[in-house]
């Protein structure tokens, strides 16, 4: 779970576009971090998977994150563009379906 300075650090980056590494599921995954929201009085994180232990997915996609399950989340101080990653989000969404 995200402590009180991780959880600014992430309010940080997403409003800076910058990266962040996280643990997720026994793993750490470098993040750009889009958006939190809250189901049921969870908060989650938007954001695509750039890296899982250090491998980039074969796809990119956006997903949800509970955030009760995030910890030792670090901001990085490489930026990212939002609109050049979430175009390339899109195009790789649409050029997998109907397969």
């Amino acid at each position: 779970m995200l402590n009180a300075s991780e959880l600014e650090a992430l309010a940080e980056a997403i409003r800076d576009h910058r990266y962040v590494t996280v643990r997720y599921n026994r793993g750490v995954s470098t993040l750009a971090p889009y958006g939190t929201l809250t189901r049921r009085d969870e908060l989650y994180l938007t954001a695509v998977t750039i890296a899982r232990d250090g491998v980039q997915p074969a796809r990119l996609k956006l997903g949800t994150f509970k955030a009760a399950g995030l910890s030792d989340l670090q901001a990085t101080p490489v930026p990212f563009s939002p609109a050049a990653l979430y175009a390339q989000v899109e195009r790789q969404a649409r050029g997998t379906r109907g397969r």
